[in-house]
């Protein structure tokens, strides 16, 4: 069978609703790779970044093609946003993680493989069951795994910047990487994670409303992480220390 791509429009209309804040993300996350390219920033240890980075853009642009095609069906389409949801998660985490882990020369290793493979259970417990439950119950699953994801990661973001406390009087901290990395993970995770507590009940019929939180409460916060991380990329000190 092949499905039919949605018109041109429809296209345009989904890639530039909730205010352009979609286009935004996208340019953010290019921009990003784009420094990373630039940098020449190619050895294992940025391989996290590099993957998480590459998922997002093209799930992404994935999605801008799928969920406006009215020839997909809706329960099709939310299986993909499920899925795309659960790795962003997974892989997100996992970047922060290793960038917590290699901070603390790896002597809270244990704690971040605890946190990883919660989120991870708790991941593939989802994928497991939609097998059994409709697209939309599992869409509130991934609200409350993202909101799990969310916690975890403030909880190493604020954990990072327990830290500097002592070494505030002997560096710049605009200087190191990994304080722009940790500030727009925690800026994010903390603005966003409203929005996941409220996302299963989206939409609520109210067309401006509907486009305008998503907008303040997960788009532009996701591109000002993306943007801190190109920041990040730029300082003197590695975002790994």
């Amino acid at each position: 069978m092949v499905i039919e791509l949605p018109e041109f429009e429809q296209l345009i209309e989904y890639a530039t609703s909730f205010f352009y804040t979609k286009i935004i993300l996208w340019i953010s996350v290019l921009y990003t790779i784009i420094t990373i390219k630039k940098k020449q920033i190619l050895s294992c240890e940025y391989r996290p970044l590099v993957i998480y980075l590459t998922l997002e853009l093209t799930l992404g642009l994935i999605d801008n093609l799928i969920s406006p095609n009215k020839n997909i069906s809706l329960q099709a389409r939310l299986y993909f946003i499920n899925f795309s949801n659960i790795i962003i998660a997974v892989f997100e985490f996992n970047f922060f993680s290793s960038l917590h882990n290699r901070f603390f020369n790896y002597k809270k290793n244990n704690i971040n493989k605890v946190l990883f493979i919660v989120l991870s259970t708790f991941s593939t417990t989802i994928i497991f069951y939609t097998i059994f439950i409709d697209a939309r119950e599992i869409l509130r699953l991934t609200y409350l795994l993202g909101s799990l994801e969310f916690l975890l990661i403030i909880y190493l973001s604020v954990d990072y910047f327990k830290s500097l406390i002592h070494e505030m009087p002997k560096i710049s901290l605009f200087e190191k990487g990994s304080f722009w990395c940790f500030l727009g993970a925690l800026f994010y995770c903390s603005v966003s994670a409203p929005f996941y507590v409220v996302g299963p009940h989206f939409p609520t019929g109210n067309e401006l409303f509907d486009s305008l939180l998503p907008a303040l409460l997960y788009y532009m916060p996701f591109s000002i992480l993306f943007f801190c991380l190109s920041k990040g990329l730029t300082c003197k000190t590695p975002i790994w220390n």
